[in-house]
């Protein structure tokens, strides 16, 4: 998340992408970080969810890109509406900073306390562990 907002902040930067080329490097690092922050994602999913919810903690993320998608079509569009096409850089430029809001926000509130108050909610359910799980293998 963090390597993908910087590059898409670079675009809103005149001096850093003053040629289409540039803009073209910055999208794809930029995308490229995303996909393997994805992968990341899901196995966050799967280890920090109990097992017994899982599948539901994989579809409420998978929900958010087309949620995200919806709101950040929604703020580039209202940033060009109200700042005009020719000033298109803001778009990368502004909209990064809900981003960077949301992992402060996420660093401030991830706190080992609010860990175990979430794991004490869990009323039965089966608690995430440091222990790694046993690996089953192909049987030949």
């Amino acid at each position: 998340m963090v390597f993908f907002t910087t590059f898409s902040i670079l675009i809103g930067i005149k001096a850093t992408c003053l040629n289409l080329w540039q803009f073209i490097l910055w999208r794809v690092l930029g995308m490229g970080a995303a996909g393997g922050a994805e992968v990341t994602n899901i196995a966050q999913c799967s280890e920090y969810w109990p097992k017994e919810h899982r599948g539901f903690a994989l579809g409420l993320h998978h929900t958010g890109y087309p949620v995200g998608a919806l709101l950040g079509g929604l703020a580039a569009s209202w940033i060009l509406a109200t700042f005009g096409s020719e000033n298109w850089r803001l778009v990368f430029l502004l909209t990064p900073i809900i981003g960077y809001v949301l992992a402060v926000m996420l660093w401030m509130f991830a706190t080992p306390k609010s860990y175990q108050e979430v794991n004490d909610y869990a009323h039965g359910l089966t608690a995430p562990s440091d222990e790694p799980e046993e690996v089953l293998g192909f049987v030949e």
